[in-house]
């Protein structure tokens, strides 16, 4: 089966062939095709950037979990054969508010990776989008000369 190549994919020939027998004032169909190429290729930079971090969440999640469990196996066995007793009610309210300090710990640490992921494809955009402005003033100026 033959696969039909999508009209959503960005094609700088087929761009330019339709631009070229337009005449716009003040617009420069190569500077446009250029200016949108930058924006795509800042748009993927700045998702690559999230999906990492998320990605790092994921497998640290996996870790937290993975270590919770063990944990919990090793806090249920030492205390499944003693007898209840003030002395066990308290290692037990001990070991559950260890428990609840390190699901806080690590949920304070995915935000963390979340919050950092987050930024750096803020940058990216903020970036690329101060550089359009320059490119968007340059233009209009070297339309107006």
């Amino acid at each position: 089966m033959a696969t039909e190549k999508s009209p959503f994919i960005y094609d700088a020939e087929q761009v330019k062939a339709f631009f070229a027998g337009m005449k716009f004032p003040f617009v420069d169909a190569e500077t446009l095709i250029e200016v949108q190429k930058k924006n795509i290729e800042a748009a993927v930079a700045a998702n690559k950037a999230v999906l990492a971090g998320y990605q790092e969440i994921v497998k640290r999640q996996a870790e937290l979990a993975e270590k919770a469990l063990v944990e919990a196996r090793e806090t249920l066995a030492q205390i499944k054969d003693k007898p209840l007793s003030p002395e066990t009610v308290s290692a037990n309210a001990e070991a559950v508010t260890k428990g609840f300090e390190q699901a806080l710990s690590a949920a304070t640490e995915l935000t963390s990776i979340a919050h950092k992921a987050n930024i750096e494809a803020f940058e990216i955009a903020r970036k690329r989008f101060a550089e359009a402005l320059d490119e968007f003033r340059a233009a209009g100026e070297k339309a107006a000369a």
